[in-house]
């Protein structure tokens, strides 16, 4: 099964531009290197939406 990848700014940009009300995410652990590398995808999106973020 293939995975969709969306970066924090894409699903901010699509919450913003569809006025969305809430953006409901699962929120995974990342490791340590992986986290630094990336950044924290899931508080990126949480910080950036206007709206409401609930994290699952």
């Amino acid at each position: 099964m293939g995975k969709l990848l969306l970066t924090n700014y894409a699903v901010v940009n699509f919450a913003d531009t569809h006025n969305c009300d809430v953006v409901v995410i699962g929120a995974i652990k990342e490791g340590f290197l992986k986290q630094a590398i990336n950044g924290n995808i899931t508080e990126a999106i949480a910080r950036g939406c206007y709206c409401t973020v609930i994290l699952v």
